[in-house]
């Protein structure tokens, strides 16, 4: 055995799409169902089949191979057609070759996904690999099972210097997090569903969620790059996300602005102080909210909204803390409650 004399050479890494994907990684789009996740990933197909920025972000323009599973089938053809009609007719003759293997019930387990990544690989270089989702191509595995997930290893032998595969997933039922939870919580991983075999095996990911869930129409579309294995050069962000009869197109916005939204504790605070002009000290907070909350919780959200400029703290005596509304905060929400 010989010391190390670090005598070596340090490459640049190779970009599918600078700064976000690499080449020869395996990526996650994580996010509640009906979130803009299979958006975000029809997108980010059509930006490498076409060659046209993604997210603001230089890429390579490749094939694209899309394995969905996860949305019926009559509906992801049209989604496609409608994301490519936002380009014109020069880039759209000159596009890279998709592949879309819908509904085909391919496995992680019996290896049958690996092979058709293979087969189309071998007859058309791709360069992207979608696949939606992995709840799908897991049947037949147990998804809370290290040993079990373990099996994503395998999508490594597909992978090469000109391949990156990305993979849609679920957050799990119990993460009842609000948008600006999942956009500010201290360890995103908590989100994948299953065991910690998935997010262990991720090279990077993106959390995605949306302030407009639930609504008729989608806006915007907020992402969390989250760095593993490489370097991302991206924040936060917000998409917007624009769409016709005939078209829709998701891109860059601006950069997330975590000061200015409120956690879900931070919202029944506000909630509370809406309800009532009351003004209140943090166990009287805590006590109003019927103890749903750790009076530390408590405490730390009043700061929070005083650093927001939402309260205003009243520093009293023997280090009494009472908090209100501030009077512009008050304003705006007796004005949405007149019109």
């Amino acid at each position: 055995m010989s010391a190390f004399d670090f005598d070596c050479e340090i490459k640049e890494t190779p970009y599918l799409v600078k700064g976000l994907i690499p080449y020869n990684s395996l990526s996650f789009i994580i996010g509640r169902p009906g979130f803009g996740k299979s958006f975000f990933s029809e997108q980010l197909a059509i930006s490498v089949l076409t060659g046209q920025p993604f997210m603001g972000h230089e890429v390579q323009k490749g094939n694209v191979l899309l394995i969905d599973q996860d949305t019926a089938g009559d509906v992801v053809p049209q989604r496609l057609k409608m994301f490519m009609n936002y380009y014109d007719d020069n880039i759209v003759h000159n596009r890279g070759l998709l592949y879309a293997e819908i509904q085909r019930d391919y496995r992680l387990k019996d290896d049958s996904l690996l092979n058709a990544i293979n087969k189309v690989n071998q007859e058309a270089n791709i360069s992207l690999v979608v696949i939606d989702s992995l709840i799908k191509v897991a049947m037949g595995l147990n998804m809370n099972d290290i040993s079990d997930m373990s099996v994503l290893s395998r999508l490594r032998k597909c992978l090469n210097d000109k391949l990156a595969i990305v993979m849609v997933h679920h957050t799990g039922k119990a993460v009842k997090l609000s948008p600006e939870d999942i956009m500010t919580c201290s360890d995103p991983s908590v989100l994948f569903i299953g065991s910690t075999a998935i997010s262990g095996e991720a090279d990077g990911y993106f959390a995605v969620t949306s302030p407009d869930a639930g609504k008729q129409k989608f806006d915007r579309l907020w992402v969390r790059p989250v760095t593993k294995r490489f370097r991302l050069d991206q924040e936060s962000f917000v998409a917007k996300f624009e769409q016709s009869d005939t078209m829709y197109h998701i891109d860059f916005d601006s950069l997330y602005d975590s000061e200015g939204s409120l956690s879900t504790i931070e919202q029944d605070i506000v909630t509370l102080f809406e309800q009532s002009s009351k003004i209140r000290t943090a166990n009287e907070v805590h006590l109003d909210m019927g103890n749903t909350h750790g009076i530390n919780a408590v405490r730390e959200a009043l700061h929070s909204l005083e650093a927001k400029q939402v309260l205003i703290c009243h520093r009293e005596a023997h280090n009494m803390f009472r908090y209100e509304l501030i009077n512009k905060v008050k304003n705006k929400i007796m004005e949405v409650k007149t019109q």
